[in-house]
């Protein structure tokens, strides 16, 4: 069908002066090379035969078009199929022109072949190995399909979305025409060997052909900003300090080169639990899971326990389409009404819910109740709707019991219920080697592995209740002395809210910095209970010794602090934090 090309290693990309792309003033050629996303080819398919015609293709496109000209290459998505069924998908190349609209490129290698008897599509390598293939214009013709569905979606979050032209081709860089025709493909969308030292006339000529007779239009940059959102949702990659929670901005959630790995390694899963300690970046990963799975076109959810974190989080998703983010508390009312919960809080949610989701994303699920797992499996869409679960067993700080998964079934002690996939994340990320040492001191239910990074040394003062409100004040004092900004310092307290609340009435007269029950350039104060799942660059514990018994209570209490802590307590729990400890780094104890 067509003819093997001669081998592809003498091709010369080069730029023709008869170019459809706009010239700039001054009559100067446009830069000479594309776009590329990524920048570079990637390196582990750079030396991999079976990659080798889409290395080339890459390298004409990079060479002939211009910057002006976006293309992303090897980009995978999830989409679903007639049934409503997700499946994984892969682009080849999408190139974005702005001048022009969406080319979907779907590369094959070798001499393709097309049996009219059986349906089915061949290659043939050099080596004379005959491979079955599937139509390389379905595969484009998905992409298409997905792209036409979620672009609109993307740009509507910048305005009323115009109408996108999103047009298909298929690139046979092995091949010669043949004088044959392929059953599904209109040779003008074909490019061929010896079309690849000319792209920048047959790329124009591809969309011309797709536009037919509507008129030529410039899209604006928005475009660009959808399929980027599509097919590329960002991932910060930055240092082990994780969430910025304190800052009056929004939060900063950056995730470590091996928790993009995970990330990466989850993504297709329909089902999965990622388990992990305290500092190991689950709420991160969670956050970025759900705007990738939004990104993709799902109408997603990301719920959570606690209030403090699902309203830093929805501030930072407020231009994300298709992505709430909500407590599960605000999420049962939107879905059963006000009175979703009776006057114990028990939920009541007997009604079919009034909101149906693809993709729903549970953060601190340690703390979720046996109903509310029935509520929110009601609130999938479907049954190949996605349930993504992120908890740690051993944070766990309410009264009931840990219900997943064994609400899924009996899971003999694993992290996951059966049929689930599952992850563990170990590497702590959040906290320094001192504060992980000093929380290993007070919990004979979980260690946390030390990761090296070194810092201040945890602070002990051992005072009781009448001297408590002073020896915080004069801890505050120290700190903005030393240069450390208030909107750095948490003051979290092992009480409820109503004593918070009185603490702070005593404490502000000591003051004169202000401090305050939310996020600003003020000291923050709050219970370690609203506190979980969130994070602050210096910590003053106070009230620790009523949880004392609690492990779960004081595993999250001790983990807040990224950099410094300080520990307010009876001189008993003091001395167990401290036990044994040598002088030297570590924890430093002072007594009054």
């Amino acid at each position: 069908m067509a003819n093997l090309a001669p081998p592809s290693q003498h091709l010369q990309w080069r730029k023709h002066s008869t170019t459809k792309y706009p010239i700039p003033p001054g009559g100067e050629e446009p830069p000479e090379m594309a776009t590329m996303h990524p920048k570079l080819f990637p390196q582990e398919r750079a030396s991999s035969p079976r990659f080798e015609a889409e290395r080339r293709v890459w390298e004409a496109l990079n060479a002939q078009l211009p910057d002006s000209v976006h293309i992303f290459y090897n980009k995978p998505f999830l989409d679903h199929n007639f049934q409503g069924e997700p499946r994984e998908a892969e682009a080849d190349f999408v190139i974005v022109d702005q001048a022009n609209g969406v080319l979907c490129l779907e590369v094959k290698g070798g001499a393709i072949e097309y049996d009219p008897e059986t349906g089915f599509f061949t290659s043939t390598d050099r080596l004379g190995n005959k491979h079955r293939i599937k139509s390389p214009k379905e595969q484009a013709k998905t992409v298409k399909f997905h792209l036409l569905k979620a672009v609109p979606r993307a740009m509507n979050a910048w305005g009323n979305p115009p109408w996108v032209l999103i047009g298909t081709a298929v690139c046979l860089p092995d091949a010669y025409r043949a004088g044959d025709e392929f059953p599904d493909i209109d040779p003008k969308e074909i490019i061929y060997f010896d079309d690849l030292d000319r792209l920048d006339t047959v790329i124009p000529a591809i969309f011309e052909f797709h536009r037919g007779q509507k008129n030529k239009v410039t899209y604006p940059k928005s475009l660009l900003r959808a399929v980027e959102q599509i097919l590329e949702p960002p991932t910060k990659v930055g240092s082990p300090t994780t969430v910025r929670v304190t800052n009056a901005e929004s939060a900063l959630f950056e995730l470590t080169a091996d928790q993009v790995r995970v990330l990466n390694g989850l993504r297709f899963a329909p089902r999965f639990a990622l388990a992990g300690g305290p500092g190991t970046g689950k709420t991160v990963i969670a956050f970025e899971q759900a705007k990738w799975l939004a990104s993709q076109g799902f109408k997603t959810l990301f719920t959570c326990f606690n209030r403090l974190l699902a309203d830093r989080l929805a501030a930072n998703a407020l231009h994300i389409s298709n992505l709430e983010v909500m407590t599960f508390h605000q999420l049962a009312n939107k879905a059963f009404g006000s009175n979703a919960f009776d006057e114990s809080g028990k939920l009541q949610a007997a009604q079919e819910p009034k909101v149906k989701y693809e993709a729903i994303v549970v953060d601190e699920a340690q703390n979720f109740q046996t109903d509310w797992w029935l509520a929110i499996e009601s609130m999938l869409e479907n049954g190949d709707s996605r349930l993504n679960v992120f908890y740690d067993p051993n944070q766990e700080i309410y009264d009931g019991t840990n219900a997943f998964p064994s609400v899924f079934g009996d899971c003999n002690g694993n992290i996951v219920p059966p049929n689930w996939s599952g992850f563990m994340l170990t590497d702590n990320v959040r906290n320094t080697s001192p504060i992980i040492a000093a929380t290993n001191r007070i919990s004979d239910r979980y260690q946390l592995p030390d990761n090296g990074v070194d810092g201040e040394q945890v602070v002990l003062i051992a005072c009781d209740q009448d001297n408590l409100t002073q020896e915080v004040a004069n801890e505050i004092t120290r700190l903005i002395e030393d240069k450390v900004p208030p909107r750095e310092i948490a003051v979290l307290c092992a009480w409820s809210s109503e004593q918070v609340d009185a603490f702070i009435r005593k404490l502000q007269p000591h003051l004169q910095t202000r401090i305050a029950r939310e996020a600003g350039d003020n000291v923050l104060i709050e219970t370690v209970r609203r506190f979980q799942g969130l994070d602050a660059s210096v910590v003053i514990l106070v009230g620790l010794d009523a949880v004392a018994h609690n492990a779960g209570a004081m595993l999250v209490a001790m983990t807040r602090a990224r950099s410094r802590l300080t520990v307010l307590a009876s001189p008993e729990l003091c001395a167990t934090i401290g036990e044994f400890r040598a002088p030297s780094p570590g924890v430093q104890f002072r007594k009054l």
